[in-house]
């Protein structure tokens, strides 16, 4: 034996010794294959993988390792062969999956790439793992992306959904649902809103965003969009609006029509407009206090009429 092939004898040696040692190691086996796969020993560095994968099956970076090699081999059905099994033993690993889908990707097998981001969503019922398959289905099938889109609003229901939605598919029967959540939206996103419905000509819709915007945020993009749209659209939120609304309460409640004085105080706790909203949240508290008063003395006066 030469001195050359006692060296790699050797080296060989040391690494078996390690896995040995430290079977559960992967770091180990990575090295080992990559040695013998730079001496052109692709089946010695298959065999080291293959060992790795059976004892580590749950190390993502192992399978997508063996699966880069398969491909410097310009094998892609080996490849292809290794990322199945790998989703298959860890279907929920939802970065092997986007590894895989990738894969499919690179090598223009738009079907391939559907089908394994179809299996994903049925493996893991996520918002997180849709929305990876919406973004991919958005260049190359819309009407694929609006049934994966109507899908996630079924099962998810959430707030960037729905923007989608009202964005991408002109859904405005989301917009009263979006203004019930409008606290948990950024300003870039209230922008795309307004922007949205000022183009689609909803402009009472979009001014309730741009108020929003303007009372949350103060930022001079909704500043500017209030003093151009106000004008033409009605405020509900103002403080003439909000201080009318208020002395027509007061002026139900006097004439003792209190159901309707008391749908209109709790109407205004709803309001935009934070310095009517407080005013109108003391005011109900007060007329709370007044009615229970009222019918307590309505009470007493009912407990005193059989006797007299």
């Amino acid at each position: 034996m030469s001195t050359y092939a006692k060296k790699i004898q050797l080296i060989r040696n040391h690494y078996n010794h390690k896995i040995k040692t430290h079977p559960h190691n992967t770091a180990i086996h990575t090295e080992y294959a990559l040695f013998e796969e730079l001496l052109n020993e692709y089946n010695r560095s298959r065999t080291i993988y293959e060992n790795a994968v059976a004892h580590n099956h749950s190390n993502t970076n192992l399978w997508k390792n063996y699966a880069c090699f398969e491909l410097r081999q310009c094998d892609i059905n080996r490849c292809r062969s290794i990322l199945e099994r790998a989703v298959q033993m860890n279907p929920r690993e939802i970065s092997l999956w986007l590894f895989f889908a990738e894969l499919e990707e690179d090598m223009m097998n738009i079907a391939g790439v559907i089908d394994v981001y179809g299996r994903m969503v049925a493996e893991n019922n996520t918002e997180d793992c849709y929305w990876h398959a919406y973004n991919f289905y958005l260049m190359v099938d819309d009407g694929l992306a609006n049934e994966v889109l109507k899908t996630m609003d079924e099962k998810f229901a959430g707030v960037r959904i729905k923007v989608e939605k009202l964005v991408r598919m002109n859904d405005f029967s989301v917009v009263p649902a979006l203004c019930d959540r409008w606290e948990s939206m950024d300003d870039k996103t209230y922008v795309k809103i307004v922007d949205k419905l000022e183009k689609a000509g909803r402009l009472q819709d979009a001014f309730i965003f741009v108020k929003r915007g303007k009372y949350r945020f103060g930022s001079k993009f909704f500043k500017d969009q209030y003093k151009k749209m106000s004008t033409g659209v009605v405020d509900e939120d103002d403080d003439a609006h909000c201080s009318a609304l208020l002395c027509e309460a007061a002026r139900l409640e006097e004439q003792k029509e209190i159901c309707a004085a008391e749908q209109m105080y709790k109407g205004l706790l709803n309001v935009i407009n934070r310095k009517y909203r407080t005013k109108s949240f003391i005011l109900y508290s007060k007329f709370l206090i007044r009615r229970e008063k009222l019918q307590l003395a309505r009470k007493t006066t009912d407990e005193r009429s059989p006797s007299t």
